[in-house]
């Protein structure tokens, strides 16, 4: 039921209402400053923390932390006392567990803020459709290798009034980019910080064509009246 942080102990269990509330506390007799890493005994004071984690059956579940706030040892260091730290699986300063997070995460990247939201609340993980996007915008987003066959075309973050440009691995069918406009200067700088781009399909425009002679001119370019996908010639 716990969170698999070493050292914690359950110390009493109480159910109200369909929530389960967990009293937790941690037995590690020593804890590394997070600064110096210098190991502390030295206990200064407690304080109770509240994080919520996945839900148990039917029941929600909260963890009431007993978190000890210890001196640090080494007197040469800015920290004088520090609370201790759980590990990844509850981070400091959080409010959910990593795996509660994780989970929104997940939902949040499948059906997005509203529908996400329902969704979570269906499943007992009640959560705003703004926090489950904050929680999206918080990932951290894996480099990618600069794509051989790259898509260009524009979107409408407002039609009519607002547009950008999406880039695609078309051989790999990723998304590779989401740029803020669809400017010849905004274009030529990625393709200017991403050499190695071999073929650019793109519509009819002029302002690609310009940004792609100018940043990649070894490049072949197909200029395809209906966005067709392409597929490198082997």
């Amino acid at each position: 039921m716990l969170p698999s942080c070493p050292g914690l102990k359950l110390t009493q269990l109480h159910v109200h209402d369909q929530q389960l509330m967990l009293m937790v506390r941690s037995t590690s007799p020593v804890v590394c400053c997070p600064v110096c890493q210098t190991a502390s005994r030295q206990v200064h004071c407690y304080y109770t923390r509240t994080v919520t984690d996945l839900c148990w059956a039917d029941f929600q579940v909260q963890l009431k932390l007993h978190v000890r706030r210890f001196v640090c040892s080494n007197t040469m260091c800015a920290r004088r006392t520090f609370a201790e730290r759980l590990g990844d699986p509850i981070k400091a300063y959080a409010h959910k567990t990593n795996r509660y997070a994780s989970r929104l995460q997940t939902i949040g990247l499948l059906l997005g803020g509203n529908a996400g939201a329902l969704l979570a609340k269906r499943m007992g993980l009640p959560v705003s459709s703004d926090t489950l996007l904050r929680l999206v915008r918080a990932l951290e987003v894996p480099e990618r290798a600069t794509p051989q066959v790259l898509g260009i075309d524009d979107f409408a973050l407002r039609k009519g009034q607002i547009y950008g440009t999406i880039l695609v691995d078309l051989e790999q069918r990723q998304v590779v980019d989401l740029l803020p406009d669809r400017e010849k200067a905004t274009v030529t700088a990625w393709l200017k910080a991403h050499p190695g781009v071999d073929v650019i399909s793109r519509d009819r425009g002029g302002t690609y064509a310009e940004a792609a002679r100018e940043a990649a001119p070894l490049a072949t370019q197909i200029a395809d009246r209906f966005h067709l996908s392409v597929r490198r010639l082997t």
